[in-house]
């Protein structure tokens, strides 16, 4: 949870920028400022802003390019959008008004009116996010099926009575070490809901209870709501169908396959799942589909992708490979270059429909 309002600032004048960010953070809210579109998309895919605000240079609206980009991706959509430019004229306030964009204004603007402006767009945007959360909390608990939510560092956010009545939950805790489905599998069916896509994975699941193994089929969406875009939930479905993969007991488990590779793949913590062959130089080749079966990414980079398809900003990369942010941003560099993205979001969506990620 976001302890303040975050505002995204876009545009080319450094100077101007600084200065918008300064008086947003003495409003008392948190900021960050890009000085071009594609760091502007980066940035909005990473921090989810509750507005965002484009500075254009006079007459020239290239904001409309960088406003259709935002809103072509479920995760940043809904997210209010205003220019700020110089000798705005009445027809290029109607187009931008036509287009969807939440307001035009002129500079200069007074600091009273500049708050005024961020204040009433952002708390109306909080309370669609509050209403929103208040109703699905209303029925959450209600439904009798048990269902999971899980955060893109895949803790444990929320669960419904009928989920803590079969699993323990105690304090802040991963999700997989609750539910028992490998760690591998897991984020690999989580990849596609993260990055914004809507998607639907299924797998099953036995679990031990009072002594007695019960199956169930576990279908895996994105919550779907303005509230939590970056969260995922898991629904319990009872099957009598006995489970392939996410079984908490391995032995069981391959005992109910005859699969020679599926056995070898589970032993293996599910690396023939996720689909990685691997030379002795740390080279790993993808199948993927039409042109792209020519690409040839290295295991850091793919590291470096499948981080970044959670929607986590650099500094949280770079903590977690134990590596510096300017070479994971050379390692993003690189990954656009190869696969002639333009920004993160062509990256993500480039990687997951030529099957780069297993998702």
């Amino acid at each position: 949870m976001k302890d303040k309002e975050v505002i995204l600032i876009v545009g080319e004048d450094d100077s101007y920028l600084a200065t918008l960010k300064e008086s947003v953070l003495q409003f008392g809210y948190d900021c960050y400022a890009a000085n071009s579109s594609t760091d502007g998309i980066q940035k909005a895919f990473e921090c989810s802003p509750d507005l965002i605000i484009y500075h254009a240079c006079p007459n020239c609206f290239k904001s409309f390019a960088f406003f259709n980009i935002v809103k072509e991706s479920w995760l940043t959509f809904d997210i209010p959008f205003v220019v700020i430019s110089e000798d705005v004229d009445l027809e290029n306030i109607q187009f931008a008004l036509e287009m969807g964009v939440d307001g035009v204004f002129d500079k200069p603007l007074r600091l009273c009116d500049l708050q005024r402006i961020i204040d009433v767009r952002v708390k109306k945007y909080v309370r669609m996010k509050r209403e929103s959360e208040r109703i699905f909390l209303k029925s959450f608990d209600q439904v009798s099926f048990p269902i999971v939510i899980y955060d893109t560092d895949f803790y444990i956010v929320n669960a419904n009575n009928s989920f803590r009545n079969i699993f323990n939950i105690d304090g802040k805790c991963f999700v997989w070490d609750v539910v028992g489905v490998d760690r591998s599998i897991l984020q690999r069916l989580s990849y596609k809901i993260f990055a914004g896509n809507e998607s639907r994975e299924e797998l099953s699941l036995r679990v031990k209870r009072c002594g007695s193994y019960e199956e169930y089929n576990l279908v895996f969406s994105s919550l779907n709501t303005l509230f939590a875009k970056r969260s995922a939930l898991i629904v319990f479905q009872k099957t009598n169908v006995s489970g392939l993969l996410g079984n908490i007991d391995i032995p069981n488990l391959i005992d109910m396959s005859n699969d020679p590779e599926l056995k070898n793949a589970v032993l293996n913590r599910g690396s023939f799942l996720l689909g990685q062959k691997y030379t002795s130089d740390g080279i790993c080749y993808r199948g993927g589909v039409g042109g792209a079966n020519e690409l040839i990414f290295t295991k850091r980079q793919l590291e470096v992708l499948e981080l970044s398809i959670l929607g986590l900003p650099m500094k949280q990369i770079a903590d977690k490979l134990c590596i510096s942010e300017k070479t994971v941003e050379k390692y993003r560099a690189s990954l656009m270059e190869k696969t002639g993205s333009k920004n993160i979001i062509e990256l993500v969506l480039f990687a997951i429909k030529n099957k780069f990620v297993q998702v």
